[in-house]
């Protein structure tokens, strides 16, 4: 029996590496750079939290490259796009102050709700802008626009790599999938990924270890997969809106509760 993964599964997992992420970016980087505290009071050498901030923030681009795919399913299935877009907008706006505190204002970006509502729109662009000259031009706003977000330069090419793989049905909601194709816009991905963060650092081993998230991510929905929900047959109304919401709750939450639980404790910790 083969082994797949729905989509209820791999957004948990999604969640997971997004936790691991932005702990390492919140707690593992300020205790790196200038703190240290907590590690003194965990006995948690410097080499140990190096090793721990590489490996979890390599894993975040796993949750980066899935949201972006859900969301181009997502549009596929929507009843209405403007009420989709609203939905990315609006947990946006409430995630940016929380956003902004927990990563101690280091980064004065908009989140990453803002480069899915960007990718989002992108991908209306691609389905109803008929003239080449009008929709590459779009894109490149687009891209502009998403330079200020969490995702910089990466998710709208992203988006535009990977909604031409999918062709929507004519007559019902949903799509049709050209896998082969898929695999090759996830390979393109992975090297823009690559060759991006290459202009960045310089170095091609931490570029690809950096990739190693979005790597993983792709080898899951290519190979694992299998493009479903969990079954709601028995789910009460709100436990099936509890899952459809639950990315967007979480991440403003789980931002705000290792913010200030970090914090609390470096407090105990100077006071002690």
């Amino acid at each position: 029996m083969n082994f797949t993964i729905d989509k209820t599964q791999m957004k948990y997992l999604a969640i997971m590496f997004m936790v691991l992420d932005h702990f390492a970016e919140i707690v593992l980087y300020s205790e790196l750079h200038g703190g240290g505290a907590l590690l003194n009071w965990l006995h948690l050498s410097v080499p140990a939290a190096q090793l721990m901030y590489r490996i979890f923030t390599a894993l975040g681009s796993f949750t980066g490259a899935v949201m972006i795919y859900f969301m181009v399913e997502g549009y596929h299935y929507t009843r209405s796009f403007k009420h989709y877009l609203l939905r990315f907008l609006i947990c946006g706006i409430i995630s940016e102050p929380v956003f902004l505190y927990a990563f101690n204002y280091r980064y004065q970006i908009l989140n990453m709700m803002f480069a899915l509502a960007i990718s989002l729109i992108t991908v209306y662009v691609h389905y109803h802008v008929a003239k080449r000259e009008l929709k590459t031009f779009l894109y490149i706003i687009l891209f502009l626009a998403n330079a200020f977000t969490d995702w910089t330069s990466l998710a709208v090419p992203v988006t535009i790599l990977l909604v031409s793989a999918f062709e929507p049905l004519k007559d019902k909601p949903g799509f049709k999938l050209d896998k082969r194709k898929l695999k090759n816009v996830w390979l393109l991905s992975i090297l823009y990924f690559i060759a991006t963060f290459y202009v960045y650092t310089k170095s091609w081993l931490k570029s690809i270890e950096t990739a190693e998230g979005m790597i993983l991510a792709a080898i899951f929905i290519l190979r694992f997969y299998d493009g479903k929900r969990k079954s709601t047959k028995n789910q009460t109304s709100l436990s099936k809106k509890f899952h459809q919401y639950l990315l967007y709750a979480i991440y403003p939450l789980h931002l705000l509760i290792i913010a200030v639980t970090y914090n609390f404790i470096i407090k105990i910790i100077n006071i002690s």
